[in-house]
């Protein structure tokens, strides 16, 4: 995503902050990509950028620096199939619960949330929140923007 994001020529540095984990040495980010990189003391910096990108987990560290619910006006989590309901809920939970918008993107018929405890997985943990959005047929059509099956009136 955030490749396309910077061949798009529609943003800059002060647009786009990339949250790495602590742990994600420099070199193994893209070379044209540096630049947008942000970790350690540069979160709360990166915080205030129009558009974060970040994966679910490295979304917690905002949590540390005191971001709370609101902070963010839109939450895109992309191959959410294969995320932990719990794993989604990170960047779900700094959301504006008045105007906050989200979308799930991802195929829920592809490699689910990988779940290695078997106790995790016996209390359900190994569901994915796409998953668990999966029943919603009006959700689903306006998540997908696919047309209603042949006889179906919703136009969603």
């Amino acid at each position: 995503m955030r490749s396309r994001l910077h061949r798009s020529g529609f943003l800059h540095t002060a647009s786009l902050a990339r949250v790495n984990a602590t742990c994600r040495p420099e070199e193994c980010v893209p070379e044209e990509l540096r630049q947008y990189a942000r970790a350690g003391e540069d979160i709360r910096h990166a915080s205030f950028h129009r558009i974060v990108v970040s994966t679910c987990s490295s979304a917690g560290m905002f949590y540390q620096i005191g971001l709370r619910v609101g902070h963010f006006t839109h939450v895109f989590v992309d191959e959410a199939g294969q995320a932990t309901e719990p794993e989604s809920l990170i960047p779900l939970s700094l959301l504006s619960e008045t105007s906050g918008q989200m979308v799930l993107a991802g195929d829920p018929k592809q490699l689910g949330p990988v779940v290695k405890s078997k106790l995790a997985a016996v209390f359900g943990l190994g569901v994915s929140l796409l998953d668990e959005t999966d029943g919603n047929t009006a959700l689903q059509l306006r998540r997908e923007r696919i047309q209603p099956p042949a006889g179906d009136e919703a136009g969603v």
